[in-house]
């Protein structure tokens, strides 16, 4: 598919204020338009455009490593080109291209320029969407030359070496090379621009918007953005798993309902067959404790009325033999009955304690005392 295509000048990345730069559009139809950026601007209409820097203004180059070395390329490169580099590597932006039987096109670029001219492209309102290098796209045609207008050609010594010179310095530099291969002129003004058009529709030689510098395109006003596509296709997702999340709590929680009034109802009918005439209401619950209390729970749980029943039973089979309770104490905490009895006599108390440990309850006699004609004494009764 064909691209926008923004030609820089040489001497783009860090101008002259005091001269006037022609840049070069050229559209979809291969029509190339110059002027300044505003004019570029005009005529970009707010699409994407790829820009191609001048090889004047980037070192090109190319490296060979080893497959341990082209995995950590990032740290590598500065290192092989610090000795073409006339600045510290430090202040320079690095990229790299596919490599080819080990080579990697490289370039370098200055970091603080690069940042200062996006921000340029920024103002003037062109949206880049990538950034490369003439020399290293055309790198295929030469060795050559190519004519750049305004006096200037680009030199193409190799497929990984360039440079741009005026026209009056061209003729020596050729006749220096000449033992190094034919340098001829092989791509015209329209054919560089033409060339270039047809090269930035696949994939770059050597990206210099990679990393922080990487572009985030704003889509256009009919076309949803493709981070919101993402999102909204996240959204749809998230919010469907919640609805089948609900639908799923939903029937769990009406089998869980179904359950409870199942058994509800089940638990309704035995305490009705349990305790006839005695309707379940709907506090089953304590309405069972409370049958388990009155039921006197076992001789281990001491309820009242487990303990009482024998104990009262007990008691009426000696009354008409003198003895005869004057109070009775329950600690529900403990299990127990304390009971102060009177008796003729000791050997009564000790007749009642064994009908009472014979009705299986544990039983005690404490704080005996004799007063006249007749005794007294604290029995204590609980579950064995």
């Amino acid at each position: 598919m064909p691209e926008l295509l923004v030609i820089a000048p040489p001497g783009a990345v860090r101008p002259d204020p005091d001269a006037t730069q022609r840049w070069w559009f050229v559209d979809t139809d291969g029509d190339a338009f110059s002027g300044n950026l505003a004019d570029l601007a005009e005529r970009a209409e707010g699409e994407p455009v790829v820009v191609v820097l001048s090889a004047a203004d980037v070192l090109v180059s190319r490296v060979t490593l080893a497959k341990k070395q082209a995995r950590h390329i990032a740290r590598v490169v500065p290192f092989l080109l610090e000795d073409q580099l006339l600045v510290a590597p430090e202040g320079q932006w690095f990229s790299w291209g596919e490599g080819d039987a080990g080579e990697y096109p490289v370039a370098a670029i200055d970091r603080e320029a690069l940042s200062t001219l996006l921000g340029r492209l920024r103002d003037a309102g062109l949206s880049v969407k990538s950034m490369r290098i003439d020399a290293l796209e055309l790198g295929d045609t030469g060795p050559g030359l190519v004519s750049l207008e305004d006096g200037l050609t680009l030199v193409l010594v190799s497929p990984s070496s360039a440079l741009v010179l005026p026209d009056a310095h061209l003729d020596a530099y050729v006749g220096e090379q000449a033992p190094l291969g034919d340098l001829r002129p092989v791509l015209a003004p329209a054919e560089y621009r033409d060339a270039l058009r047809q090269r930035v529709a696949g994939k770059p030689a050597v990206e210099l918007l990679h990393g922080p510098f990487r572009v985030r395109q704003r889509p256009r006003a009919n076309q949803a953005k493709p981070v919101d596509t993402a999102w909204r296709t996240f959204a749809l997702f998230v919010a469907a798993t919640v609805v089948v999340g609900l639908l799923l709590v939903a029937f769990q929680g009406f089998q869980y309902r179904s359950a409870a009034d199942d058994l509800r109802a089940r638990a309704s009918a035995s305490y009705e067959d349990l305790f006839p005439g005695d309707r379940a209401t709907a506090k089953l619950e304590r309405q069972f404790q409370r049958r388990l209390q009155m039921a006197g729970g076992g001789a281990t749980d001491g309820g009242f009325l487990a303990l009482m029943e024998p104990v009262g039973e007990a008691i009426s089979s000696v009354r008409d033999k003198g003895v005869s309770p004057r109070s009775i104490q329950y600690s529900e905490r403990d299990g127990n009955l304390v009971l102060e009895l009177s008796a003729p006599d000791y050997e009564m108390l000790q007749t009642l304690q064994s009908d009472i440990e014979n009705r299986g309850l544990a039983a005690e006699i404490a704080n005996y005392r004799n007063q006249g004609k007749q005794v007294t004494a604290l029995l204590k009764v609980q579950g064995s």
